[in-house]
């Protein structure tokens, strides 16, 4: 069953999870070719196996999509070779930095299959242009060509004394985003997008306030539940390099008693082109715009206390 905002991983999946991880296998070697103690880890643990079929999963779409050299290449040259041997408490350390490494290549590779799963088609990996930094174009389902930067920012945290520290950090989220809307912004587009793959454990796209706040803008409550974005309060969708993107967006592997995609999108109402891609582009997403200066959701992010639905948009006001 989908519920728009979080979906059924074995519902897009077109192979079984057990030739998935079989293919892992094939693609990575053996565990005990990995520098990373955790990547090793995760690759023959059994508690990992939900998290290793989806990989498989993602590398099977690479497969069929013809891009998985470009993948294989910087996992061997990249992420397996990284070497991390420290543990934390006798365990491996969830900030393992060379699993964190192969955590930014799959992220690309993530975001593809998620895109390509929900109608969207792959069109080149890494695209060589003359200005802005591409990691996938695709076309959506309206027939548009698409520019997609990708970061997967954060850190599980490591957690001690039932707290969490080095993890979990909101602020790394939004520096990734900064970035990639930096690095998108000249790409040919006509469509651009960022997205966040927060490598963390608990996921942003159910609770996606940073970002709605770093891309749309600070606003305000009043008594009676009345929300307000003012024009001077207005996020990186409205700056010189934000205009050009169309939307950002929050996609999470969630690992519960089964697994779920997370994915909250926020379309940019001041992009120039304007509507290019529409809620219809991601029908299985929680879609979140403005439409006659009132912002709605189509479907659900969770908790977005930052813009719920209703949350009125006040041009012209002077902002503090």
């Amino acid at each position: 069953m989908t519920k728009r905002g979080i979906q059924r991983a074995d519902s897009i999946a077109p192979e079984s999870d057990d030739v998935a991880r079989a293919f892992v296998d094939s693609v990575f070697g053996p565990s005990s070719e990995w520098g990373s103690v955790l990547t090793s880890f995760r690759l023959q643990d059994p508690s990992q196996e939900d998290w290793k079929a989806e990989v498989g999963h993602w590398l099977l779409y690479a497969r069929c999509a013809r891009f998985l050299p470009q993948v294989e290449h910087l996992v061997t040259t990249r992420a397996k070779p990284y070497v991390a041997t420290a543990l934390h408490n006798g365990n491996p350390d969830p900030n393992d930095p060379g699993h964190a490494v192969l955590g930014q290549v799959l992220a690309q590779v993530q975001v593809a299959y998620y895109l390509a799963r929900n109608g969207w088609s792959f069109v080149e990996w890494e695209p060589t242009v003359d200005v802005g930094d591409i990691d996938l174009r695709m076309k959506s389902p309206s027939g548009q060509s698409v520019d997609i930067q990708v970061k997967a920012s954060d850190l599980p945290g490591r957690v001690e004394g039932y707290r969490r520290h080095d993890g979990e950090n909101d602020e790394r989220v939004k520096a990734g985003l900064r970035k990639a809307v930096d690095q998108i912004a000249a790409a040919p587009g006509p469509a651009r997008l960022v997205v966040a793959t927060p490598q963390r454990t608990w996921p942003m796209s159910r609770q996606p306030n940073p970002v709605a706040s770093l891309m749309m803008g600070s606003t305000l409550g009043y008594e009676g539940g009345i929300v307000i974005l003012e024009e001077g309060r207005r996020g990186l969708f409205a700056s010189s390099a934000g205009t050009k993107v169309t939307a950002a967006i929050v996609l999470d592997l969630i690992r519960a008693a089964e697994k779920y995609y997370g994915c909250t999108v926020f379309m940019n109402p001041w992009a120039v082109p304007l509507a290019l891609l529409s809620e219809a582009d991601f029908p299985a997403a929680a879609v979140g715009e403005l439409r006659n200066d009132i912002f709605e959701w189509h479907g659900s992010p969770g908790e977005c206390f930052v813009l719920p639905r209703g949350t009125r948009y006040r041009p012209n006001a002077l902002g503090i």
